[in-house]
């Protein structure tokens, strides 16, 4: 009875500090006849198992057939049960996660699906302070405005939870589906890790670390970077000028009124109630929406932190390349 525990994300619901923790849990791991499926390298999250393709809806994340065939090398090698956690899964369409469960079931006698899901205000605006770093998210849930205002049917696709778990269900009917809440108020130990592990009743303990690396970005530093990618300016340029700190890294906070964020959320009504059902409760998310302001804070987009930014750009590309390699 081989076993696989497959986590599937979503995104933003502390995926990195799980992978970086199961990464070092090797030997406590190996001890009990489990093994974490790493990808090459860093980051640990299978990235490159997904292409990127940008359709009318924002974008789609089909399988890399080269990299998925590398995943099931390493799954091949060993005998052991296994881990698997990749958040991009979260964006598979039903072919994709056909081909990809296929596979996972000729390979696994036993296999438990788990998955974190987030209220939809607040999953969108984490997406749009992280498309200021990754254009993944940026093509879902990116633009200049503010981060309920860029609706398009690839973002309300990710956020009609229900549907897209049941796509899984559907793929892996035999599977054990574990739905978790993503709300440190509700995690046994106020963490991810420690609720993964409670989740799968793996024997192993938190180890105290803190792996939170996706710091979010300021308001002012995502529209800007929003910017330079509508007029043109390519991705890795971009990932270039923040690494070496030619683009600041404001703190300044954006958030819609309360009112809009329910609004915003009881868009996906009919989807919560469905996932509730699968949750065994009488509602999916908490209903409070406190955190909000009664008014809209959207900091105006500073012209001189722009020019400012421009001139530093400009002249940073006439002394020295961006990007190694690239046209001087």
């Amino acid at each position: 009875m081989r076993k696989l525990i497959l986590h599937i994300g979503a995104h933003k619901t502390g995926s990195t500090a799980l992978q970086i923790y199961l990464s070092r849990q090797k030997r406590r791991l190996a001890a009990q006849d489990w093994v974490f499926c790493e990808s090459a390298g860093r980051p640990l999250n299978w990235g490159q198992m997904f292409l990127v393709r940008r359709t009318a809806a924002g974008a789609e994340f089909p399988l890399n057939p080269a990299a998925f065939a590398t995943m099931l090398s390493l799954v091949d090698a060993s005998a052991r049960n296994m881990i698997i956690s990749a958040e991009d899964l979260f964006f598979l369409q039903d072919p994709d996660i056909a081909t990809f469960t296929s596979a996972l079931r000729q390979r696994f006698d036993q296999i438990t699906l788990i998955a974190y899901v987030r209220r939809q205000d607040r999953m969108t605006i984490s997406h749009w302070q992280q498309g200021g770093r990754t254009v993944q998210s940026a093509l879902v849930f990116g633009g200049v405005k503010g981060p309920l205002d860029n609706l398009n049917p690839g973002m309300l696709a990710y956020l009609d939870y229900a549907t897209r778990l049941q796509a899984w269900q559907l793929a892996l009917p035999e599977a054990k589906l574990m739905v978790r809440v993503y709300d440190r108020a509700l995690f046994a130990g106020g963490d991810v890790v420690a609720d993964f592990i409670a989740a799968t009743g793996l024997d192993l303990r938190p180890d105290g670390q803190d792996d939170d690396v996706n710091t979010a970005m300021g308001a002012t530093t995502v529209r800007f970077v929003y910017q330079l990618r509508a007029a043109g300016l390519l991705q890795r340029p971009i990932e270039q000028a923040l690494k070496r700190n030619l683009i600041e890294i404001t703190t300044d906070k954006i958030a819609p009124s309360r009112d809009r964020a329910r609004a915003f959320v009881q868009m996906f009504g009919d989807s919560n109630a469905r996932l509730a059902r699968m949750l065994g409760q009488e509602t999916a998310f908490s209903p409070d929406y406190t955190m909000y302001p009664d008014t809209e804070v959207m900091p105006p987009l500073d012209p001189d932190y722009i020019q400012r930014h421009l001139w530093i750009l400009l002249a940073e590309a006439y002394r020295k390349p961006l990007v190694q390699g690239a046209p001087k």
